[in-house]
């Protein structure tokens, strides 16, 4: 069992040294990660909303508000875990200077107002990016069909 390990990268990476775990902890913590992934499952809930009820349409709006916060807190229940899995792969990444550099950067002035604007900006930014990788996208499917048709291929 102990060849296997040591033989195996994935075993031999699954467990990082704990205080690398304990800093990527730190940064996720300090960059406000739990809190973004709180408002991640707040954006989600309007879709499973939506999802259950055109699936079942004759629900009151009682059992629907009973859903949405039964579905809410078994969501925010699993962050723990989720942030545990996170702090494993950073761990996994960066070496633990790295990992002090990271969290220094972040509790600094910049950083922190990197966290603080970064929400805003992302928000700016999506619309953006959506309509870069539709548009961007529709015309790089077009170009690839026009060559590979010259290729002779049927597409």
């Amino acid at each position: 069992m102990i060849a296997f390990a040591v033989a195996s990268p994935t075993l031999a990476q699954s467990a990082p040294d704990d205080a690398k775990v304990a800093l990527a902890k730190d940064i996720l913590k300090v960059t406000g990660v739990r809190e973004n992934m709180t408002e991640m499952v707040d954006s989600l809930l309007p879709s499973m909303l939506a999802f259950i009820t055109k699936s079942k349409p004759n629900l009151g709006a009682d059992v629907l508000d009973r859903f949405k916060a039964l579905t809410r807190k078994n969501m925010i229940a699993t962050i723990p875990e989720f942030l545990n899995q996170d702090a494993r792969i950073w761990a996994r990444h960066f070496s633990k200077d790295e990992l002090k550099q990271i969290d220094q950067f972040y509790r600094s002035k910049a950083g922190r107002d990197l966290v603080a604007k970064m929400p805003k900006v992302r928000q700016q930014t999506m619309p953006m990016a959506d309509n870069w990788g539709r548009a961007e996208g529709a015309e790089a499917m077009k170009a690839a069909i026009k060559q590979l048709r010259k290729e002779g291929v049927k597409i």
